[in-house]
């Protein structure tokens, strides 16, 4: 300590001054990478944190699969307290004034309790319970219809009749219209995973005329010592008892943003760890050359008395007041930007936006860097200064040698991998670590780009048709099976079944001719009506595997046999991909016997004109189009540019490893270069001997790395793709990674243009007279 506080004291002031310069670089440094980690940790709990930030007294929530909403049936069960229920509506909005078949607004229409999707209000108020006249918007609604609270719409709606016959597809809405005003702004879980527009009249809606309607999800409070096995058996007393599922998750943020969101903060986490790793070695080197004694002055304080701790002390208390101010400052900092996190999309899930404090990143971060940073000035402090090399290069590269052409490049290539130090070794190993990683990234992020633009790979058809869930008309079946356009046609048909204590989109599909059917991942497509295929996911949640039984309760109930996993398609109401499970028609018809088939899977033959989908809808009277991406997918692109983002950062870190490393070497160097240059060298050959040590040391790492990174996001993409349930195979980004390696050699070029100036500016005699 005593040791310490003289070497403080009797700074000189440029010493001063260098000491301010290295805070700053600490401050700067550090702060990134504590702004990174308290990003990845805010971001990875988001989910858990919104969820728990709604107050709720529902118990389970159960989902009305079709009909008028049943509230007064579920309120009156013996086992219910009580009931906030939502129901979908087939309605459209437009702007007060706009001509009727104009409808300006893209938007989904309710009825009900903002406590029934467990909505939480954000501005205004909720619509009076008694009018029609009011309703409430998600953020989603304002920031697409750019909508301010009282603006005025018309909302237009279909009758029950006619929505069960051909749901949206109609030329004029046919039930009433009602002149509506925006009172509220809400916020909720729905709006999170697919980012739809929504719009929240209340039940007074539904009593102000023949409106017609769909699913219901209602939000229950059980009596007290009332379970859920009670509840299921008072809904089976109900008529139409298959009707209602129940759900028992109590996790208000849907899997598939949870994932999108786990993702973001994955990336952000593995940023951090990578600018860590960096930022050690590269300010471990920077403090090790400011501050280690060389040979002469250890002997010289030996010679005064210092003993070996005391030598180890002298460095580490020159470099302290530097890295514990810039740790400190590095926390502060990172404090203040926490506010951007979490960023983009997932913003949406933080219940508490702002500057949020964090343990871990502002005080045990600014702590762990100090140790960090000093325990390496300590540990090359007590390592004997001015050790002889090691002037061998390796094995590989000393046969390598004789047959270089050129001896600059040959010189170049010795001086990049002759040993001079455990420094350059750790500067070489980082950068290595960084150029995988970076390769890595790029691999990850290809294979998610292409799982995202290739429907077929997340088991999506090519184009769809449908009347809005209601049964295909036989018209236009038989539209669809005469035309010679169609190369692929199939009928698909889902129903909800429970299964266990959840419920379970069971599918089934009736090719006509071509193949529609889904990919199978591992065993085979279901034959007989007992026998089900099931998504990856659908199939981990229920904890089953090739050859299990599970019993399935839908109007009727049955058991079926799984013969294999797919990657499902979504076929109307069902999510797909790896959810849900697919059966043979016959076996769909043993869960519901008035299961219908309300879409139909069709794919284009080659070189189809390009007016066909037009043409198909108007001849089929049904919406013929591409069907819209299951919400894993939706969730997955919003986040399919954080792989690029954490290659573009590595990059960015392994330009400056490499600069580091050149400088490096070329500063381990300069004794070699002077004896060089007194043999004769001129400043062209020294700088053709620079270019050739950057060249050859990009070149290599760029070898090693590549199998690396190429099998690291390999190996990455196939344990979240079955995660996600779809096909495994990762791309590979042929002409990203071509343009990474030239870049990296363009790079190491320009950068040692920097050393090899330095190089020619050596002064020979001054440093062959210090050897």
């Amino acid at each position: 300590m005593q040791v310490i506080v003289y070497r403080v004291r009797c700074l000189a002031r440029s010493q001063r001054r260098a000491a301010a310069a290295l805070a700053v670089v600490v401050a700067v440094t550090g702060a990134l990478v504590l702004t990174l980690v308290a990003g990845a940790r805010r971001t990875l709990s988001a989910p858990a944190r919104y969820t728990t930030s709604y107050t709720t007294d529902a118990d389970v929530g159960i989902e009305q699969q079709s009909g008028p909403p049943r509230r007064e049936e579920i309120a009156g069960l013996p086992s219910v307290e009580s009931v906030a229920m939502t129901t979908f509506v087939f309605g459209a909005l437009s702007p007060a004034g706009e001509v009727p078949d104009e409808i300006a607004v893209d938007s989904l229409v309710f009825a009900g309790e903002l406590a029934g999707f467990a909505l939480r209000l954000e501005e205004g108020r909720e619509p009076d319970p008694g009018r029609a006249d009011e309703f409430a918007v998600s953020s989603s609604f304002l920031e697409a219809n750019g909508a301010r609270l009282g603006d005025r719409f018309t909302l237009r709606t279909i009758s029950p009749e006619t929505s069960d016959a051909r749901g949206f597809d109609v030329d004029v809405p046919d039930g009433p219209t009602i002149e509506a005003s925006v009172v509220g702004v809400f916020s909720g879980p729905n709006d999170l995973e697919e980012g739809y527009a929504i719009a929240l009249f209340s039940a007074q809606l539904l009593k102000n005329g023949d409106v017609g309607v769909s699913a219901s999800h209602s939000a229950v409070s059980l009596r007290e010592g009332a379970t859920v096995d009670d509840l299921r058996r008072d809904l089976d007393t109900l008529p139409d008892a298959a009707l209602f599922a129940i759900d028992q998750s109590d996790d208000l943020v849907p899997e598939s943003v949870r994932d999108a969101v786990r993702i973001q903060g994955q990336g952000l986490a593995v940023l951090a760890g990578i600018a860590a790793l960096a930022t050690a070695v590269v300010l471990g080197q920077l403090f090790v050359r400011r501050t280690r004694l060389s040979g002469p002055q250890a002997g010289a304080l030996r010679a005064l008395g210092f003993t070996p701790a005391q030598l180890v002390a002298d460095p580490v208390g020159r470099a302290a007041p530097a890295v514990i101010v810039g740790s400190v400052a590095a926390g502060v900092v990172a404090f203040v930007v926490s506010d951007r996190f979490p960023s983009g999309f997932a913003r949406r899930v933080e219940p508490a936006p702002g500057p949020r404090f964090d343990v871990v990143a502002h005080v045990i971060g600014p702590v762990a860097i100090t140790i960090t940073l000093l325990t390496v000035i300590a540990l090359a402090a007590a390592r004997p200064a001015g050790a002889r090399p090691d002037l061998r290069p390796p094995r590989l590269v000393s046969s390598i040698i004789p047959y270089v052409a050129w001896p600059s490049a040959a010189t170049g290539l010795r001086f990049a991998f002759t040993r001079r130090g455990g420094s350059q070794r750790t500067s070489l190993v980082g950068l290595l670590l960084v150029a995988g990683g970076l390769i890595g990234a790029l691999t990850f992020g290809a294979s998610i780009g292409r799982l995202v633009d290739d429907p077929a790979r997340f088991g999506s058809p090519p184009l769809t048709a449908g009347a809005g869930g209601q049964a295909v008309p036989a018209e236009a079946r038989a539209v669809f099976e005469a035309d010679e356009d169609i190369e692929a046609l199939a009928f698909g048909a889902t129903v909800s079944a429970a299964a266990g204590d959840g419920s379970i989109d069971v599918s089934a599909i009736e090719p006509v001719r071509g193949d529609l059917m889904p990919d199978i991942l591992v065993g085979r497509l279901p034959v007989g009506d007992d026998e089900i295929v099931l998504g990856r996911v659908e199939a981990r949640k229920l904890g089953l595997e090739i050859g299990d039984e599970i019993e399935l309760r839908g109007v009727e109930e049955g058991g079926y046999r799984v013969t294999g996993f797919a990657i499902l398609p979504g076929i109307f109401g069902a999510d797909g991909v790896g959810n849900g499970g697919l059966v043979t028609m016959d076996g769909l018809l043993r869960l519901d016997p008035d299961a219908t088939v309300a879409e139909a899977l069709i794919r284009l033959r080659p070189g189809a004109p390009s007016d066909t989908t037009a043409r198909l809808s108007e001849a089929a009277g049904v919406g013929v189009g591409r069907p819209d991406p299951p919400a894993a997918m939706v969730n997955l692109a919003r986040v399919r540019n954080i792989p690029y983002v954490v290659a573009a950062v590595l990059a960015f870190l392994a330009a400056l490893s490499l600069a580091h490393l050149s400088l490096v070497t070329v500063q381990a160097r300069r004794r070699d270069l002077a004896v060089l240059r007194a043999l004769g060298a001129d400043a062209r050959w020294i700088t053709s001997v620079v270019h050739s040590q950057a060249t050859a040391l990009a070149t290599v790492i760029g070898v090693v790395a590549l199998p690396i990174g190429v099998a690291a996001g390999g190996l990455l993409y196939r344990i979240y793709a079955d995660r996600l349930g779809t096909r495994p195979g990762p791309a590979l980004p042929a002409l990203a990674i071509a343009v990474e390696v030239v870049a990296a050699l363009v790079i190491a070029n320009l950068i040692a243009a920097v050393p090899a100036r330095r190089a020619r500016r050596l002064r020979t005699g001054r440093l062959l007279g210090e050897e």
